[in-house]
């Protein structure tokens, strides 16, 4: 099992999402990452979700952040999240006595050995400190989405999760989807945009019929190859400190 560090808010433009697939009423599977993915979906109006990675401290980080937008103000997030990127006791300590035991150990244990929280964390580099106490990229990270997002984890369960590269995901779930979120996962498979096209066919076992694939992130709006490749390309507000513009890559299989 990969135990990595891992991105404590996305780098991708979500808030577009809510304009290019139909969450309301829809079943979602997704990587999990920060969690974020997630997250913007509930706040879209998903009914169902299941979530996968390959990276364990995903699963620990997600929970934490889950209870914490249940129990703490947006005020209190931010300063835990943003400001003090984890290390800060008294937020901690609020939200401790809701978490699995499992999380609960884990995060305890970092006491202990005089670890500090934010050593689960990589270094945010693209986005800015602005957005990331807007909506613009991250839709609930405005106060009122915030709130709104609170009232739904507090009537809603984790969510399934699993600890499973793309590959075996399709052999772990048995029931099928309407949205697949694969956020930038293409950087790392090694192959071209018509493979990776053929690669995502593999998948219709576990999706409806006019199902979506988001397919992949681009930063850097190099997506000629996958124009040729007929995926569906829609250009958003860049989500970082140094383009304009970035692409959201999207296939119906």
């Amino acid at each position: 099992m990969i135990y990595s560090k891992v991105y404590p808010f996305s780098n991708e433009n979500l808030s577009s999402y809510r304009e290019l697939y139909n969450f309301d009423g829809a079943k979602v599977v997704s990587v999990l990452g920060s969690g974020d993915q997630y997250f913007a979906s509930k706040l879209y109006g998903s009914k169902e979700e299941v979530l996968f990675d390959n990276n364990a401290t995903t699963i620990y980080h997600f929970i934490l952040k889950f209870y914490s937008i249940r129990v703490l103000s947006y005020n209190e997030f931010i300063n835990y999240f943003v400001k003090y990127r984890l290390n800060y006791t008294n937020s901690y300590v609020k939200v401790r006595k809701y978490l699995p035991n499992e999380v609960k150990n884990y995060f305890d244990n970092f006491y202990k050995i005089k670890k500090k929280f934010s050593d689960i964390l990589l270094t945010r580099t693209i986005v800015n400190d602005k957005d990331l106490m807007s909506d613009r990229i991250i839709p609930y990270l405005s106060e009122e989405n915030y709130y709104k997002l609170q009232n739904i984890l507090n009537n809603s369960e984790l969510p399934k999760m699993y600890i499973s590269d793309l590959l075996e995901i399709k052999n772990k779930i048995n029931s099928k989807y309407d949205i697949m979120l694969l956020s930038n996962i293409y950087m790392y498979l090694n192959i071209n945009a018509k493979e990776y096209k053929e690669f995502l066919s593999n998948f219709k076992n576990i999706l409806n019929n006019n199902a979506v694939i988001q397919a992949n992130y681009s930063w850097d709006n190099r997506v000629c190859e996958f124009r040729e490749n007929n995926y569906i390309i829609n250009e958003v507000d860049g989500a970082n400190l140094f383009t304009s513009k970035n692409s959201v890559l999207s296939l119906k299989i």
